[in-house]
C-alpha cells in the first residue's frame, strides 16, 4: 500500500470520526460559560477543535480527551485568544463538559513529553474560574 492510499484512508476514517463526534455531541460544549450562547444549533456550524496543538496534534486527531467540539464562532475566539485559552483551560473545559471523557494521564501521554506536564492542579486553577 502506498503513501498517498494511507493518507487517504487515514484521513476518511478521520472525517467519519470528526462527523460522529459532532452528531453525537450536538452543542457548543463552550455554551456552558456562556448563558446567552445558543445550545442547540445547526451541525453544520458545529466544529472539531483540536486542544493539542503543533507537530504533535496528529496524535491526537481521533482522541476523545484531546477534542472540543465549538460553533464557528467559539471556535474562532479560542484561536484568537490563545493567551487566555492555554491547554489547561481547554482540558479544565472538557473535564466540565465529558467528564468521562476526561483523561489527563491519556492526554499527557499523547503528547509524549514528560507525564506531569500538565498537572490536576494546572486544570483545577481553570475548573475554579
Amino acid at each position: 500500500m502506498g503513501r498517498r492510499t494511507r493518507k487517504r484512508i487515514r484521513n476518511e476514517a478521520y472525517r467519519r470520526f470528526r462527523d460522529a463526534m459532532i452528531v453525537e455531541v450536538g452543542r457548543c460544549e463552550m455554551a456552558l460559560l456562556d448563558p446567552t450562547h445558543r445550545v442547540r444549533m445547526p451541525l453544520s456550524t458545529l466544529q472539531i477543535h483540536h486542544i493539542m496543538r503543533g507537530t504533535r496534534r496528529e496524535r491526537s486527531l481521533t482522541e476523545r480527551c484531546a477534542i472540543l467540539v465549538l460553533c464557528c464562532e467559539c471556535h474562532c475566539k479560542l484561536h484568537t485568544g490563545r493567551k487566555h485559552w492555554p491547554e489547561a483551560a481547554q482540558l479544565a473545559l472538557l473535564k466540565l463538559v465529558r467528564p468521562l471523557e476526561y483523561s489527563l494521564e491519556k492526554y499527557n501521554r499523547l503528547f509524549a513529553g514528560p507525564a506531569n506536564r500538565i498537572t490536576e492542579a494546572d486544570i483545577a486553577r481553570y475548573g475554579e474560574q
